[in-house]
């Protein structure tokens, strides 16, 4: 596949990018065990949005894992399919928002996945009000304790693992390299590296 593209999405920020139908979008782990929050849109109709919740009942109603990635209602098509996965580990849920960290941790306008991503799109007019919390959180490894509540570790991704999802639309994507400093980065936020590569 032919590099049309790459660049760094710096710790703790978000960038938002195209991909066209038919290309590769490469997540790599550029310095090892960080957490990439990814949302998608229909470049040509923001109304289709990526959908955890049809993601995961569409997979085998799994939260840790998915081979396609599809939008939500009246659309529920396939956004992204996974092509190349060295991890197959990941979250398919929300993300963090600046009042996740004020009520568990008491810490106001603290960096999150949720005003990252929001920012990225912004210079593509997509208001905050036309992002759903609806995230693919590559790298993320979640579990679930004994009273059902779930729980976070460190990634298993090692530096230079990497994901690729094939677009099966044209696409708006948003990625934030997650803020927290806690397990689920490894307790230190890393920058990301993403590829767009063409067939």
């Amino acid at each position: 596949m032919r590099l049309m593209k790459e660049f760094i999405v710096p710790k703790r920020e978000g960038r938002a990018f195209e991909v066209m139908k038919g290309q590769t979008l490469r997540v790599i782990e550029v310095d090892g065990k960080q957490v990439a929050d990814m949302m998608a849109l229909n470049l040509r109709d923001f109304r289709e949005k990526f959908s955890s919740h049809t993601t995961c009942s569409l997979n085998g109603s799994s939260l840790r894992k998915a081979t396609k990635l599809y939008s939500g209602p009246p659309f529920l098509r396939v956004m992204l399919t996974v092509t190349d996965d060295k991890v197959g580990v990941h979250w398919v849920h929300g993300r963090c928002t600046r009042r996740w960290y004020e009520v568990f941790y008491g810490l106001e306008n603290h960096p999150n996945c949720h005003d990252n991503i929001v920012g990225a799109l912004r210079p593509f007019g997509v208001s905050e009000y036309d992002v759903p919390l609806d995230t693919f959180n590559i790298f993320m490894v979640g579990d679930f304790d004994a009273d059902n509540h779930y729980t976070f570790r460190p990634p298993v991704a090692e530096k230079g693992d990497y994901v690729d999802f094939r677009a099966e639309m044209d696409l708006l994507v948003a990625i934030s390299a997650c803020p927290t400093d806690s397990q689920i980065n490894d307790y230190a936020p890393k920058p990301l590296k993403v590829e767009i590569r063409q067939a």
